[in-house]
């Protein structure tokens, strides 16, 4: 059985990649970026797998989230968020065609928000859900 952890460990390395990290000047974080940053950086997060009994697969949701600061009007910088998430999403995509291992992930929606904790800052979040052999 896997755990939420072992899936953002498994993520991690498939967009911690150039052609995502040359678009960001901060780096790629499980669960929380550093307090603060003012940086771009990527967060991964997720809700709890499903432990259903007498299956092969787990089921679970992970957030990629890719903050960045506001422009000088104060709304959010669509254009490097969205290239950034385009990178982002090429990539799941490409894993899930070659990976040989039943590591499933499709991606749901994408929607920008406001981060509260720093008014600054807004993030796009890209939604997964994920299949995983357990």
């Amino acid at each position: 059985m896997k755990n939420h952890y072992d899936v953002i460990d498994l993520i991690i390395p498939i967009i911690k990649v150039s052609d995502v990290t040359d678009l960001i000047d901060g780096d790629v974080y499980p669960d929380k970026k550093p307090t603060n940053s003012e940086l771009i950086n990527i967060v991964i997060t997720a809700l709890p797998l499903n432990f259903a009994p007498n299956r092969d697969t787990q089921e679970g949701i992970f957030h990629i989230l890719i903050f960045c600061k506001n422009l000088d009007n104060g709304l959010p910088n669509n254009v490097v968020l969205r290239s950034i998430a385009e990178q982002i999403v090429l990539k799941m995509e490409a894993y899930k065609q070659t990976s040989g291992t039943f590591h499933l992930f499709e991606l749901e929606n994408e929607r920008i928000f406001p981060y509260p904790e720093q008014k600054q800052l807004s993030f796009l979040s890209i939604r997964l859900r994920a299949w995983i052999e357990q």
